[in-house]
């Protein structure tokens, strides 16, 4: 297949915020037309795992289990393309609340962390921790 695949995406960055949607979308200019588009998705670092047909891909309210990479292939009646894979980050909002010195701060932050994986994030000021959060899956 001849083709160049390119995958658009609905936010800048490749970062979408928890529980907003995310749309992946493919294209292709070939000879013959493209009769089918795949989205593939990357399972624990090594396999490719398919979880859609057609284009756009879309996850009407995004999670932290929706980060990843992702690619689309384009099948036409001589063969079938890949695009380069492209990965998908999803950050959690929250508000950060710390105090310090007697003050009390408060910011609005969006975490973006790896599934299945633990999460310990500290904050420091002036090399001293103002701060921890310890997240699990």
């Amino acid at each position: 297949l001849r083709t160049d695949l390119v995958i658009s995406f609905s936010h800048p960055g490749l970062i979408v915020k928890e529980n907003e949607s995310l749309t992946l979308d493919c294209s292709a200019n070939s000879y013959p037309s493209v009769s089918s588009f795949t989205w593939m998705k990357m399972i624990d670092g090594m396999m490719e795992s398919t979880i859609s047909t057609g284009t756009p891909f879309i996850v009407d309210s995004a999670s932290v289990s929706d980060s990843g990479k992702y690619r689309c292939t384009a099948t036409n009646k001589i063969g079938t393309g890949k695009s380069v894979q492209v990965e998908v980050k999803a950050c959690i909002t929250s508000l950060f609340l710390f105090s310090f010195l007697g003050y009390n701060f408060s910011f609005p932050l969006c975490i973006v962390i790896s599934p299945h994986k633990y999460t310990n994030l500290s904050f420091y000021h002036r090399c001293k921790t103002v701060g921890e959060v310890y997240m699990d899956k």
